[in-house]
């Protein structure tokens, strides 16, 4: 679950009752677990990957002729994991 603000109140006084609900909701965010990660399929190389970043790559992002496929960065490389 993730977490999205609602929109402010105009009136001052129900700042106390808004701030009350908020909170709520991000505990509820924070909270929430998932058995699993999901990634969006990306069609670009990110231009600054750092070691360890994780991403599922469209086709032909990589090289020519690969297929959809999860990617770790390491050693300056994006090496197929999945």
């Amino acid at each position: 679950m993730a977490y999205i603000p609602a929109q402010p109140p105009s009136d001052p006084t129900q700042i106390p009752n808004y701030l009350q609900s908020e909170f709520q909701k991000i505990a509820l965010a924070l909270g929430a677990q998932s058995p699993a990660v999901r990634y969006q399929q990306q069609a670009a190389l990110p231009k600054k990957p750092r070691e360890g970043d994780t991403v599922y790559f469209a086709a032909n992002v990589t090289a020519p002729s690969t297929a959809a496929a999860l990617y770790q960065y390491r050693s300056n490389a994006w090496v197929k994991i999945a």
